[in-house]
């Protein structure tokens, strides 16, 4: 896709921390952008966020609040181009290597909630987590990537489970039907849409499949695992 200097410019203002929205109104009033731009938009400012918050956890400066990360406005800049028209399931260079959307490019948002906040807004607004047309349905790039990391520190899996949990409330499935987590005692997916709700553990547990079981935080009471 050729990106005009108009989009370049409303990317640069929304990219700044804190994005300046007044100005991109008023870019968005003048040039009027498509929706694979929109989409452009979106899938960039997500990428902005790659490594960011394990750079800064690292470096002790979240616990002492010294920084803000691009991760922080992202469910805000989102919202913003959503209300301006953003269709959530539109694909940039769809049928090219380097096709994108951000439902799937929230893999990178590392860390708890913002990814699964933003998942679950696009998700309201008609995203589909069963896309096709993306290399991978967002739903299964979650899953691989969930299996590429280490698995067993929070710092890399945070943002993948929870928007796994996410997009299975919202009617996520694999291509052969199945889903994530086998849900215990009778219970819908549908929890998952308060992913708030919910935390996980790692590790085997006798009697139950799986190696990542979601509870509930009030009571600890295990309602998932992942299989």
């Amino acid at each position: 896709m050729k990106v005009t200097a108009q989009v370049r410019k409303l990317y640069s203002v929304l990219s700044c921390i804190p994005p300046d929205f007044e100005m991109a109104e008023t870019l968005i009033a003048m040039h009027r952008p498509s929706e694979e731009e929109m989409m452009w938009l979106a899938v960039e400012l997500a990428e902005n966020t790659f490594g960011e918050y394990g750079d800064a956890l690292v470096g002790g400066n979240l616990s002492a609040a010294q920084v803000r990360l691009h991760r922080d406005y992202l469910y805000d800049t989102v919202h913003f181009l959503l209300e301006h028209g953003m269709n959530p399931n539109t694909i940039v260079d769809q049928d090219t290597t380097e096709t994108a959307n951000i439902m799937a490019d929230l893999r990178f948002t590392e860390g708890p909630d913002m990814a699964a906040r933003t998942m679950r807004l696009l998700l309201e607004h008609g995203g589909d987590p069963n896309l096709e047309g993306c290399t991978l349905t967002p739903m299964i790039w979650m899953e691989m990537e969930l299996h590429i990391d280490p698995i067993y520190e929070r710092l890399y899996c945070d943002n993948l489970v929870q928007c796994l949990l996410v997009m299975q409330a919202y009617g996520g499935r694999f291509d052969d039907g199945t889903v994530p987590f086998v849900m215990r005692d009778g219970l819908g997916s549908e929890i998952f849409k308060e992913f708030e709700k919910f935390d996980y553990q790692f590790g085997n547990e006798e009697g139950a499949p799986g190696y990542i079981h979601v509870f509930e935080r009030t009571t600890r009471k295990i309602v998932a695992d992942y299989v």
